[in-house]
């Protein structure tokens, strides 16, 4: 599984470079949050945009088995007898597939707001760029944490952690976006309310613990 996931970043730092850049670096992920150039030219459906979603959905997804797996496997998937790839790649697609759902909820929500393009552009690419790289440094500190800690420890660091990134958006996107171009201040924390704080604490606070409900109760 990390053989796989290492053969993609490799592929995707080749052929991807300045996009591979704007995902992993820390030094591009500070400066690049104070300038306009976030080379915002590629289709949410582009490898461009795909590829690094697979990419950290697979991270996610493999970080999981250790974080959550009483969640997974000894609820449903260990009921049923799936191999250890088999519950990795469902557990990435579900997590690929909320991804995009968060995009177009973005977006559609955006419309609704008759918000500019060019403002929804900076919306979906910097929600992918701030989850990503801190997706990826808050994995990183799980296992740190976990090789001189204790499990329970390590895991509420990682738990901590989500709500800082979810917070810390939140705030980002009211000074980004303001930066950009002036907005009504209501107009846009209201937004920023049903896109970014509800959706993402809603997942964060019901969303294990509702599929840990489903899957002991429905399904096994």
């Amino acid at each position: 599984m990390i053989f796989i996931i290492c053969l993609l970043i490799i592929y995707y730092k080749i052929n991807f470079h300045k996009y591979y850049k704007k995902y992993v670096d820390g030094k591009f992920f500070y400066f690049s949050q104070l300038g306009d150039d976030f080379f915002y030219k590629k289709s949410i459906f582009s490898y461009a945009t795909i590829i690094p979603i697979l990419i950290i959905s697979l991270i996610l997804s493999l970080a999981s088995k250790y974080i959550l797996k009483d969640i997974y496997l000894n609820s449903y998937f260990g009921e049923y007898n799936f191999s250890e790839i088999s519950i990795w790649l469902i557990i990435s697609l579900i997590l690929f597939i909320y991804t995009y759902f968060r995009l177009f909820v973005f977006i559609l929500v955006g419309r609704v707001f008759k918000f500019e393009v060019k403002i929804l552009n900076v919306i979906v690419y910097d929600f992918l760029r701030i989850t990503i790289f801190l997706s990826l440094i808050n994995v990183f500190l799980f296992f740190l944490f976990y090789s001189f800690t204790d499990f329970e420890f390590s895991k509420k660091v990682f738990e901590t952690n989500r709500f800082l990134i979810v917070i810390y958006r939140f705030f980002y996107y009211l000074l980004r976006i303001r930066k950009i171009k002036h907005i009504n201040f209501f107009k846009l924390t209201f937004y920023l309310i049903i896109t970014e704080l509800f959706l993402s604490l809603i997942t964060l606070f019901f969303g294990y613990d509702q599929l840990r409900d489903f899957a002991i109760n429905k399904l096994s």
